[in-house]
This record gives C-alpha cells, sequence and structure tokens, in this order.
C-alpha cells in the first residue's frame, strides 16, 4: 500500500517520460519521432533499465496487442499508448505506466488523465480499496 523512496523516484521518473511524449503528441508526430523525445528524457543512468522499442507506446484498434506503426504519421482521432516501462533486474524493481491517449487536431488528449499516476495519488487508492465496504 505504500512506495519505497526508490519506488517514488523511479515512478516520478517514468511518468515524467510519459509527460514529455504525450506533451509532443500532435497530429504529423510519429511513433519514431516520440520514440526519440522519449529516450532523450530518460536521466542517463537509467536509460539502461528502460525498456526501448514497442514499449514506449502502439495504436489501440479493435484487436489485443494492435501494431506499434512507428513511421506513420499521426492523425486526429488515432488512438495509441504511452507505456514508458523500467525494469532494473540488478535491483528487481519494475515501474510500469500504460496512458492512452487520443490524437486531436491541436495535441493530445489524456483519455487515462482522471487515473491517479502520482505515488499519492495510487496510495490513495490503495487505501480506499482496502477499507471495508459498508453493505446492508
Amino acid at each position: 500500500g505504500h512506495f519505497t523512496a526508490e519506488q517514488r523516484d523511479l515512478l516520478k521518473m517514468v511518468t515524467a517520460v510519459a509527460d514529455t511524449i504525450i506533451a509532443s503528441v500532435r497530429p504529423g508526430v510519429t511513433l519514431s519521432e516520440l520514440q526519440r523525445i522519449a529516450e532523450s528524457a530518460i536521466p542517463p543512468v537509467e536509460r539502461g533499465y528502460m525498456q526501448t522499442g514497442l514499449f514506449f507506446g502502439h495504436h489501440v484498434g479493435l484487436a489485443v496487442s494492435d501494431p506499434s506503426l512507428t513511421a506513420a504519421p499521426l492523425e486526429a482521432g488515432m488512438i495509441f499508448t504511452v507505456e514508458p516501462w523500467y525494469y532494473n533486474h540488478d535491483r528487481g524493481v519494475a515501474v510500469f505506466v500504460e496512458d492512452e491517449v487520443l490524437v486531436t487536431e491541436s495535441g493530445a488528449e489524456l483519455l487515462t488523465g482522471e487515473l491517479p499516476r502520482t505515488p499519492e495519488g495510487i496510495e490513495a487508492l490503495m487505501a480506499r480499496r482496502s477499507e471495508p465496504s459498508s453493505r446492508r
């Protein structure tokens, strides 16, 4: 129900990478370009632990495991994931955050924006979840 200091810092780093990606979304940008933006947002000391390739996102359509069309320019109405993934085998810690993004005419709308993604928000959600529910 609570993050360690290390987990808290890693979650903040991963969501900062996601926020950098999301801020760069607009029609005409490709997932390849967003990949480079994501990589530049990762602190150098953590780059070796960030999973690359498809783990920064893929298009969302009608099938499970939709493709990552890396060269296709984004268009208004497209939906794709932003999911930077940190996995440090040496320390046995992993952080995975996935957001769903709708490309708009002027940028992006974060479809998962109402979900908690800060350490405090996730801890509050976990605390509510562990409270006994009153049933009548």
